[in-house]
């Protein structure tokens, strides 16, 4: 039986009892159906899988018991950084989901001229929660023990103008000749800019060549941006990370 492996927004220590409660309790106890003597894994984000054990449960909360705890070394040699800009529907879910899995350690949504997705400050909140749960239940599902960060939205023309500590810097378009990835020296860390389906316009790629920014293609034929983001993520953990 497969082991269950949580998310808790709490500090967790070896040999310590603690109350689950909230939406972690409702999954548990409604949709995995968990009686008291199962085992779980939990994480915080401190880097560590704390080994646990239900001994009891009520309607709406679980008592565990917390036994040792186990690091975790399988973050990404290189950190990344995604600045996407905001995509329709679950194409943005499927991007956080997959770029998570593929070991970005920072996520940034964007918004550009050609985006189609307006969020009003409201709404925009509420995406917010729902893109961190998205990132929860994908570090859950790929065994990762730190969080990616989830920034807040911001606009390109912004955003660009920052100033960043990615030492290589990519914005994907076919607009621009491609960086040679195998004549870079490994870098540290590294942001990946992926435009909206109708592409950066051309004044957004030269703004961002202004400000530093290289290009990146993915071969003659046009992705999708949820395609893309996956694409070119895997690419540049194949030539300096992990993969």
């Amino acid at each position: 039986m497969r082991v269950p492996r949580i998310f808790v927004d709490t500090p967790l220590q070896a040999n310590t009892t603690l109350t689950l409660e909230g939406d972690r309790a409702h999954y548990l106890l409604k949709v995995l159906r968990v009686e008291s003597g199962r085992s779980l894994i939990l994480f915080n984000g401190d880097g560590f899988d704390y080994q646990a054990t239900i001994t009891a449960t009520q309607k709406k909360t679980l008592q565990v018991e917390v036994h040792t705890c186990i690091p975790i070394h399988n973050e990404s040699p290189i950190r990344l950084h995604l600045a996407q800009v905001i995509s329709k529907g679950d194409r943005m879910e499927y991007t956080l989901q997959k770029a998570v899995e593929l070991g970005i350690s920072q996520v940034t949504p964007l918004t550009s001229a050609r985006c189609d997705v307006r969020l009003k400050q409201d709404r925009a909140e509420k995406k917010m929660d729902y893109w961190q749960n998205i990132i929860i239940s994908a570090c859950e599902q790929s065994g990762r023990a730190r969080l990616p960060s989830l920034q807040p939205i911001q606009a390109f023309e912004t955003f660009i103008k920052q100033v960043h500590s990615e030492t290589h810097r990519w914005i994907l378009s076919q607009e621009l000749d491609s960086d040679n990835l195998s004549r870079l020296e490994t870098p540290k860390a590294a942001m990946l800019m992926i435009g909206p389906e109708g592409g950066f316009t051309t004044e957004e790629i030269e703004a961002a060549q202004q400000q530093g920014y290289r290009g990146l293609t993915l071969g003659p034929r046009v992705l999708r941006t949820e395609t893309a983001g996956v694409v070119a993520l895997s690419i540049l953990q194949h030539h300096f990370g992990d993969l």
